[in-house]
This record gives structure tokens, sequence and C-alpha cells, in this order.
């Protein structure tokens, strides 16, 4: 190897007299300015290249390559392994590759259905955009032959016979590292067992910590698993945490996701995927922007053929303590889950609802959750909890009202009649729950529609009402018509169906993806429009004046929402809420505690205050 020459005579009496040993002096190269002053004890096979600067105690080396300023000791048996500068292995039972291997690359993982048949490839650069069409579009069989053959070249372009450990990592205290590749300024610290993986580095590299067992894994850059988590064929994607204790199997996790303490096989883990409970199992499902509560548990099989059924939670659903759902079911974006369910409910087309056990049906509160406090705090926080640094891989759009839901407003306002039950697909909408339902899809609608068209308006100017033009992948598309959550990228179907036909000619998919986002403000102008045409706000022969209206009826539906919510954040200080305050004291030592330690009362609380504004 170019650099490198043997030792000198010197130099390996001084490793002799430091108990050191070689099968064979010879095979052992070093730079020109090496020094033999810090390597004790090391034992030396086949071929060793040694940089400068080293610290080499207590350890055996076989077949490998160390950088500059690295330092290695009390290390059982390090083998066929390429590390970089400054790195340090300290207290280690093995860091090795056995053969040839992929490190993680062209694992196949059977998300979403335990049954297979959705099985997305791991490789490096996984997004969840592409694993969405990847497990979601099988009836696409060219796409996904595409997709596979693309993620076997990956694979096989990783294949090597050694492990790369990169500049400035450190592992430290761990029993076994066997196939893994550990990118730069990674730090991987108490881990148990790592097998067949690769942990991506670079300006915000990853951390795996004390008793992690993984394998057949891909750890992201600027994510930590720690906590003595145990995973099998995952993708933790980048801003994620993974730990104390939470085990998955055939899962991926993507941007910012966080888990801990629970129990997830076959779960696809779109983007700000919560689960903090012991209890909590999610199992052959779907979600984004979801919140778990404790106890929160489905089933994927019913006694007959196996676990093959599957479900989804569309984005920013949250299941209340003690909820679960048997399979299949889909539940709609920003519903609230409450209890057991056997009915195989669909509420896809009801947003923003409230789901209750009703008997041996459920009940669903079409719109109820637009008067909660909590769905305002959903549209502000993702944002500002991004833990993503640097590029980021997984397109994000944490929007709450947006054509993908205001979809969903309008097909309910179209199937909702006042004065008689709806029932729907393993649901009951009550009819004293319809009118108050339409009234919140319309609050909702009135102000989402004004949003976009006084954004449009302070954007554009006087060519503010006239239709975006946009052309993507070579083709005319207006964004009309029904619109996807692509696992956190909201798009119009129509642009979807270019896309899938741009990636089957070779595109790489993430660049796709980042294109169409370019274009979602546009796109979304055009559904905006053709929704305000349809209602006669707009196109007639005084758009002025319409557009006018359309601003008023926003402002007012903003004013009754956010009322509604702040009335809801109030009720957090009624007087059921102190009741196990002041446990020793009448009725003003409970106040004096609950004050003491709420810190505010309803009229200096920062949200409601900053409602009440609006």
């Amino acid at each position: 190897m170019i650099g490198y020459r043997q030792l000198t005579s010197s130099e390996r009496l001084a490793l002799i007299r430091q108990d050191c040993t070689a099968l064979d002096w010879d095979s052992i190269h070093v730079k020109k300015d090496f020094s033999p002053d810090n390597i004790y004890r090391v034992d030396f096979e086949e071929d060793i290249y040694l940089g400068s600067g080293l610290c080499l105690r207590d350890a055996w080396l076989c077949d490998v390559k160390v950088g500059n300023n690295s330092c290695i000791r009390n290390a059982g048996l390090v083998s066929r392994v390429a590390i970089g500068r400054d790195c340090r292995i300290e207290r280690v039972g093995t860091v090795s590759c056995r053969s040839i291997c992929y490190f993680g690359q062209g694992v196949r993982v059977a998300v979403l259905n335990e049954g297979g048949g959705r099985e997305v490839v791991l490789h490096s650069g996984l997004t969840a955009q592409e694993a969405y069409i990847w497990a979601l579009y099988r009836q696409d069989k060219e796409l996904v032959s595409v997709l596979d053959q693309r993620a076997d070249k990956l694979s096989r372009q990783s294949a090597k016979f050694v492990c790369k450990i990169g500049d400035g990592a450190v592992i430290c205290d761990c029993a076994e590292l066997t196939d893994v590749n550990v990118g730069a300024g990674c730090h991987i610290e108490g881990a148990r067992r790592l097998v067949n993986g690769t942990v991506l580095g670079g300006e915000n590299p990853a951390f795996v910590g004390s008793g992690v067992e993984a394998e057949d894994f891909i750890f992201a850059d600027c994510s930590r698993v720690d906590g003595a988590a145990s995973l099998l064929r995952c993708f933790v994607g980048q801003g994620c945490h993974i730990g104390r204790g939470f085990t998955a199997t055939d899962s991926l996790f993507f941007a910012n996701s966080s888990l801990e303490n629970g129990e997830a096989c076959s779960l696809f883990a779109g983007p700000f995927t919560v689960s903090h409970h012991k209890s909590t199992l999610l199992i052959a499902a779907m979600a984004s922007f979801y919140n778990a509560g404790s106890a929160s548990n489905q089933s994927n099989h019913n006694y007959k053929l196996g676990p093959i059924h599957q479900g989804v939670f569309s984005r920013g659903v949250k299941t209340a303590s003690s909820s679960y759902v048997l399979w299949p079911a889909r539940i709609g974006a920003f519903s609230i889950v409450v209890g057991h369910h056997e009915s195989h409910p669909d509420t896809a087309d009801f947003p923003f609802s409230y789901l209750l056990p009703d008997g041996r049906s459920a009940r669903l509160m079409p719109g109820a959750v637009l008067r909660s406090a909590g769905l305002v705090r959903d549209g502000s926080k993702w944002l500002s909890r991004d833990a993503r640094k640097g590029t980021k891989r997984d397109i994000v759009n944490p929007q709450v009202f947006s054509p993908y839901t205001m979809g969903g407003v309008l097909k309910a306002l179209a199937s909702l009649s006042a004065g008689k039950d709806y029932e729907g697909c393993g649901f009951t909408v009550r009819a004293r729950d319809i009118g108050t339902g339409r009234k919140l899809y319309r609050l909702a609608l009135d102000r989402y529609l004004g949003d976009v068209l006084a954004a449009r308006m302070e954007a554009c100017g006087a060519d503010a009402l006239a239709p975006a033009a946009v052309e993507f992948c070579g083709r005319s598309v207006s964004g009309t018509g029904a619109w996807v959550d692509l696992a956190g990228q909201i798009a119009p179907q129509e642009a979807v169906e270019i896309a899938l036909e741009t990636i089957k000619g070779g595109v790489d998919p993430a660049a796709v993806f980042a294109e169409m986002e370019s274009l979602h403000a546009d796109w979304e102008w055009n559904w905006v429009r053709e929704v305000l045409v349809s209602e006669g706000a707009l196109g007639t022969a005084d758009d002025k004046a319409a557009s006018q209206n359309v601003l008023d009826r926003r402002a007012a539906a903003a004013r009754t929402l956010a009322d509604l919510a702040a009335d809801d954040a109030a009720k957090e200080f009624d007087d059921v809420f102190r009741i196990s305050y002041g446990i020793d004291g009448d009725a003003d030592v409970r106040d004096a505690d609950f004050l003491s330690v709420r810190g505010c009362t309803p009229d200096t609380h920062p949200l409601i205050v900053d409602l009440r504004k609006k």
C-alpha cells in the first residue's frame, strides 16, 4: 500500500520488549513517521497497516488498518476493520467482519403487513416518501421492480470484505460489533450487540448507547438509539430517538419519531410518530404525526389465515389510553380514538373526529376535534421540534389544514344530512352530532380557503386570483382533485402518478419528491381556487367583492375556532381538575396550591391569551 513501509529492526525489538507478538513481523506495515512508543501487549495477525501517533494497548488486531492518532485499548478482537483517523476503540469484546458483507444494505423489511407482500429494502438513502410508494403501491409491479433493482444495485456497491470505522468515531464498552460500518464522528457507547448494520456519521453523526441490540439495521445520521433498545430488521431515520427498552421488528422509523418502552412489529412510523408507554403495542400499522396513549394496542389477525391484516392511522391521529383497534381499519386525519373497536371502522373521509365505542359498532363525532386546544398545539409544535440538522432527507409538511384534510371535509359535508343517523363503514354518526359536525367542518373550510387566498394575494398581487401554471416532470399538473399524504408529504394524486412514471424511468426518487414539494404552494392555490369557484365564491362578475367576502368569512371562522379552542383550554382550570390539590386544607388552600403549581390562570395562560387575541 502506497505510503507505508515495513518495521525497522529497532521498532520490531521495541514492540517485542513491550510484550507485543506477531505471526509474521513482515506483514506489519507502518507510516514513515510511525513510532512504537505507545504500543503495549498487542497481538498482530495477518496484514496490519499502522499510522502515526497511535496508542495501542491490550488488543488483538487481525487484518486491520489503523489511521493516524487513533487509540485502541482493551480490545478482545479487532478483525478485518479499516479504522480512520482520531478514532477511539476501548473496552470492546469483538469488532469484526466475518466475510463479504453488506452492512444492513439490501435487508428486506416486512413492513405494515406481517404476512409479507409490502417489503421495503433497506439502503442508507431511504426516505419516508420512497418507502411509502414502495410499500403502498404494490399494484404497480413495474414500480416495485424498479425500486427493488435500484436497492439491489446499491447493496452490491456497498459490499466489502472489511468494516469501516470513520474518522473521529468512538466505540467504547461494547460487547460485539460484527459486520457493522460506523460513520465519521459516530459514538457507540455501551452497546451490547450490533450485527450487519450501518451507523451513519458525518456532520451530525448517529449515537448508539447502552445495552442496545440490533441486527440487520440502518441508523441514519442525527438519530439516537439507546436505553437497551432491541431492533431487528429496522431503519431509524434522521432525528429519531428509540430507547428505554423499546423493541421493534420489521419496522421503519422516519424523521423525528420518538419511541420508548413499548413494542412495534411491522410498523411504518412516518414523521413524528410518538409512543412512550411500556404497555403499548403498535403492529401492522401506518402512522405519522401520531401520538399513542398508554396501552394503545392493535390486532392484525382474526385467527383464520394468520397475521395478514393491516391498518392506517392517517396523519395526526391520537389513540387514548387503553384504546384497541382490530385491523383492518382506517382512521381519518387528526382524529382521536377512544376505547375498544372491533367493527373495522373506515373514517378516512371524516377527519378531525372522535371515534368512541358504541356497543358492537362505533360512534363517530365528526369535526369534534376542531374545538380542541390540542389541535392548535399540534399545528405549531412540529416544526419547532424538528431535531434534524443539515440535509433533511424526509419531506415533512406538518400542515393541519390542507387540500388533503379539507378534501375529507368536503366529502364529509356531502355525506352528512341533518335529521337522520349516518351509517358508515363500521361506525354510526348520530343525528344530534351531524349538525354540530357540519358547522365545525364549515368553519374549518372557511378559514382554510381564506388563509390560502390571503397568502396568494399577498404573494402575487393583482394576479392573485388567476390559476397557477405548473409543470412537473415535463407535464402540466393543475393540483385540483384528490390529494394524498405520502408519509409526511402532501401532494396531488395527479402529480404522484406522474412521479411514479418518472421514477420508473430511472430518476432518483428523492429528486422527484423534492421537485414535487417545490410546487406545493402553486398546486395548493389551484385546489383552493377550484373549490371557491365551485361554491360561487370566485369566478363571478366582481371577483374583488367575492374575494373580500371569502376573507370576511375567514376572519369570522378564525375568531370562532379560536374562541372554541380557548374555551376548551380554559376547562383545564375548572374545579374538577383541582380535586387532587391542597389535600390537607379547605377550598382556599386547594385553590392556592393549584395556582402555585399551574403558575397561571385562564387569563394569563400563554396559549389561551394568544387564542383570545386572534
